[in-house]
């Protein structure tokens, strides 16, 4: 396959909820009917070998009064933090 160029741009791609645009490289040659499409991360997306990192903790947990239903807060460190409740 011989390909002849490639640009950044978005493009639609196929996700578990759903469809979505997203950063990719577009790659384009004379024998495809359309350009092929990889999704552009950011360095930052990438795991390095050896490398821990604490992304997300769980928090204090409670139980509710009718003793069934659990609150637990989860920080992820990249957003705020988020309260689950289960019951």
């Amino acid at each position: 396959m011989r390909l002849t160029g490639v640009r950044l741009a978005t493009h639609e791609f196929a996700t578990d909820r759903g469809r979505t645009s997203l950063p990719a490289w577009l790659f384009d040659g004379p024998d495809l009917p359309e350009p092929i499409a990889v999704v552009a991360l950011a360095t930052t997306a990438f795991w390095r070998f050896g490398e821990v990192t604490g992304s997300m903790e769980l928090g204090p947990a409670t139980v509710a009064a009718d003793g069934v239903t659990l609150t637990r807060v989860v920080v992820d460190h990249s957003s705020r933090p988020v309260v689950v409740t289960r019951g």
